[in-house]
């Protein structure tokens, strides 16, 4: 998988236990800006990956990496996919969907699916997405989404 969305990281030292670690985190004693405690409260941040353990000048060592979110790793390839009006998007057409990194743009898609509407997507790893949706009556809608590769 692939960490999602913003990132950040919080470390606990010296201790071993799960209660002096979090109180290390939360307590941030000797740092008024309580920068460890406001990162792990922070609303963006919904997932986190523990690692702790022995270190070699620290006694131990406990990292905690936040982010918004932990999923498949996007495409990285161009691909064109299609959903029909009616029918359950497949898995190759739900990877590429996937890979789009905007949860709204996501949603619109798949409500869009399930409004009747069928979904042809142009997607670029390094590029963005193109999307273009057709209504029972026809009536085409595009929906462009731009990024810079690595984003």
């Amino acid at each position: 998988g692939a960490w999602q969305d913003m990132l950040g990281e919080v470390t606990a030292l010296y201790t071993r236990y799960p209660e002096g670690i979090v109180a290390e985190i939360c307590i941030c004693d000797g740092d008024q800006t309580h920068r460890f405690l406001r990162d792990v409260l922070h609303p963006t941040f919904r997932v986190a990956g523990v690692g702790c353990g022995p270190h070699p000048t620290m006694t131990y060592a406990c990292a905690v990496t936040l982010a918004g979110g932990f999923g498949p790793k996007p495409v990285d390839k161009r691909r064109i996919v299609m959903c029909a009006a009616g029918v359950e998007p497949d898995e190759r057409f739900m990877e590429v969907l996937r890979s789009v990194p905007d949860d709204d743009f996501q949603q619109e898609i798949i409500d869009q699916i399930e409004g009747g509407c069928s979904v042809h997507l142009s997607y670029d790893p390094n590029a963005g997405v193109e999307a273009k949706l057709t209504d029972e009556d026809g009536a085409v809608t595009e929906y462009n989404m731009e990024w810079e590769a690595g984003e």
